[in-house]
């Protein structure tokens, strides 16, 4: 992915904390579809011939109307795993994928790169000191196989120290500042 869709999608994680209120971990991704207005719907519920039956390689997909956003999500899917395909695909809406069209490799390294930053903001997971893959998972509900992934990222973020830069990450790490102080590992 190139820096400028990093940085879209770092940025977009940032506008919905502040958008949506957000102030603690795990991230409550139910309140975030409730300000957006998006339904989320178990895939189990819908019937086996519908149009948004998830097909078997499918872990979620957005279905956009034109009254009405649904997020349809594989319920037989582990939690940490559905918070995670329902955050990649608020990230899709939110970042302006149109899915009748070809999802580009990009599109969907920008939407990667979305999902984690709302899971498992950066700036917050430096406010609580927290580094290894379980203390993360622990922490934001999210698979081990993505803490890992977020940790080694964490690394590289803690060795820059360049947290709070950005005003919109000011105002994220502001809105925690709260459950950061009460926090206990």
């Amino acid at each position: 992915m190139n820096y400028d869709g990093y940085k879209s999608a770092r940025d977009m994680s940032w506008t919905c904390f502040i958008d949506c209120g957000i102030r603690s971990l795990p991230v409550p991704l139910s309140n975030i579809c409730k300000h957006y207005g998006y339904t989320v719907i178990k895939n189990s519920t819908l019937p086996a011939d519908s149009e948004f039956t998830l097909s078997p390689n499918e872990r979620g997909r957005n279905v956009v109307t034109d009254s009405n956003t649904f997020i349809i999500v594989r319920d037989t899917d582990s939690l940490p795993t559905q918070r995670y395909s329902i955050a990649h695909e608020i990230g899709h809406i939110l970042l302006g994928h149109n899915r009748t069209e070809n999802i580009t490799r990009g599109d969907e390294d920008e939407t990667e790169r979305f999902a984690i930053d709302l899971l498992a903001p950066a700036c917050v997971l430096w406010g609580l000191d927290l580094h290894t893959p379980e203390e993360i998972s622990k922490a934001c509900n999210i698979s081990i196989t993505s803490a890992k992934i977020r940790a080694e990222r964490m690394k590289v973020l803690y060795a820059r120290g360049k947290f709070l830069s950005h005003t919109l990450e000011r105002q994220v790490y502001k809105q925690f500042e709260e459950f950061i102080k009460n926090y206990k590992k």
